[in-house]
């Protein structure tokens, strides 16, 4: 147990200069188009059990394709394929990520980016998972923007991860803080700041146990005038108690992650 599912592709945009005129109140929906992203994550955690303290780190990156595609209303079809993905633990690679390499995951969002799901036709766990976190990828932005705009998003999602599932909910606050340019492409910078609960429960290697997180987190990112997604970054401290049922034994987890975003084509 060195990693429980508390890493999330949903990272947040990097800090970067913001321009002297501020945008005015400007109509926004994204664009459908292609675009590739390259994902990398660092996370430290320190695992301590009946006052035994264990650290360790865990390091991703991940590079993929993402797809819209106009449909008839005011929705987008979304379509991801992993082109490649690694994960570095204590133990070395983690294995089985390289059956995700190719794979296809298909979903829907609004012109805003309100997720109405993904799916992959993958049945292994972390498939499953991945299609969970792909869905809150692109964020969810009001129609109109300028800088000053603030809004609140929740969501409420499961997951599943050695063992244990349970539910997840998020709330983030945004706020434009007003435009920059990345890549020669303009748009609005967005602060985050968002608090996420977890609870679970199942059957691992020590048997039934239970599960209870929280997190905060921080970030930034970055939409382009034009409707892209253009990237971000993110911090979150996590803690995290598991309950063994058959002896009451705790296993006190906290973590530390580092996340980024880029879009590179």
């Amino acid at each position: 147990m060195n990693s429980f599912p508390t890493r999330r592709l949903l990272a947040l945009a990097a800090a970067l200069p913001l321009s002297a005129a501020a945008l005015g109140a400007q109509g926004f929906h994204y664009a459908p188009g292609t675009s590739q992203y390259r994902i990398t994550s660092s996370t430290h955690g320190a695992q301590e059990v009946m006052g035994q303290k264990q650290e360790y780190d865990v390091t991703g990156m991940q590079r993929m394709t993402v797809a819209l595609v106009k449909k008839a209303g005011d929705s987008l079809a979304v379509d991801v394929t992993m082109d490649s993905i690694t994960m570095q633990g204590p133990q070395g690679p983690t294995p089985g990520m390289e059956k995700m390499i190719g794979s296809k995951f298909t979903g829907a969002m609004s012109v805003n980016g309100k997720s109405y799901g993904m799916k992959s036709a993958l049945t292994e766990e972390s498939a499953e998972q991945m299609a969970i976190e792909l869905a809150s990828f692109i964020p969810s932005i009001p129609a109109n923007l300028k800088a000053g705009t603030t809004w609140t998003d929740t969501l409420a999602s499961k997951f599943k991860q050695m063992g244990i599932a349970g539910d997840r909910k998020r709330i983030a606050t945004m706020t434009v803080v007003g435009d920059t340019t990345v890549n020669g492409e303009k748009g609005w910078k967005v602060n985050v700041a968002s608090n996420t609960t977890m609870t679970g429960s199942g059957e691992g290697q020590a048997g039934a146990m239970t599960l209870e997180a929280a997190s905060t987190g921080t970030g930034v990112f970055v939409v382009s005038q034009a409707g892209t997604y253009l990237g971000g970054t993110n911090d979150d401290d996590t803690k995290i108690k598991v309950v063994i049922a058959a002896n009451g034994m705790e296993v006190a987890v906290t973590q530390k992650q580092t996340g980024k975003v880029e879009k590179v084509k």
